[in-house]
Parts: structure tokens; C-alpha cells; sequence
């Protein structure tokens, strides 16, 4: 598929997903709204991952590039860290593990649902 395709494909998602989110009654980030609308028309087969392929690889790819301006801008509040360093570091430390073993466990699930669905299509295909 056509890069320009791609690229209008994902920019229109995170359009609909900006529009989405300037008409909720609370606030939440249109970014967390357009991964989701991704993966709503990816899992429901509207969106194939052929046709975002090329244009994901390179937002994948350069995702250190963009992550600059945050870090930048993180900068600005450093009076702000620096009088609050010690919870920030506490809270650093004690959340890493967490996310460890919640990835730990996330992965561990996944491959038993894939190994259950492998041997159920194995079985299938004996019969």
C-alpha cells in the first residue's frame, strides 16, 4: 500500500480520536482513544495490518526521535523534580518490579492461550 495511504490512514484515526476526546464530558487523552480505535478496527478485521505496515516500522523504528521534545519539556519543571525527588525515586523503585512481573505474568498467559489454541487447531486438523 501506498505510504501516503498509510500515513492518511493513521493521521485520520488520530483525528477521530481528537474529535472523540473534545466531546467527552471528562477529560482523557485522545492518544490512549486512537490505540484503542486501532485496535477496534485491527481486531474487527476493517484494518489489516498490511495497510499501516511500512508507516508503523517507521514510527517504531524513530519512536526515540519523538520521545525528545517530552523529555525537553520535562526540563522545564526541574525545580519541581528536584524538591521531589525522593517520592519520584520511591516511587520508581517500587513500581519497576510491578511492571516486571505484571509483563512476566501477561506474557506467561499469552503463550499458554497460544500453545491451548495451536493444540486445539492440531487436534482439528487430526480429525
Amino acid at each position: 500500500m501506498n505510504i501516503l495511504a498509510q500515513i492518511a490512514i493513521v493521521l485520520g484515526i488520530s483525528l477521530c480520536a481528537e474529535a472523540i476526546a473534545s466531546v467527552l464530558p471528562f477529560v482523557f487523552p485522545s492518544s490512549i482513544i486512537g490505540m484503542l480505535l486501532l485496535l477496534l478496527l485491527l481486531l474487527s478485521g476493517v484494518l489489516k495490518t498490511v495497510q499501516i505496515q511500512s508507516v508503523s516500522g517507521f514510527l517504531l523504528a524513530n519512536i526515540a526521535v519523538l520521545f525528545v521534545p517530552a523529555g525537553v519539556s520535562v526540563l522545564r519543571y526541574w525545580d519541581i523534580l528536584a524538591a521531589n525527588w525522593l517520592p519520584i525515586f520511591l516511587v520508581c523503585l517500587l513500581s519497576t518490579p510491578i511492571v516486571y512481573a505484571v509483563t512476566a505474568w501477561s506474557v506467561k498467559a499469552t503463550m499458554k492461550l497460544v500453545d491451548r489454541s495451536t493444540q486445539t487447531e492440531k487436534e482439528r486438523n487430526a480429525q
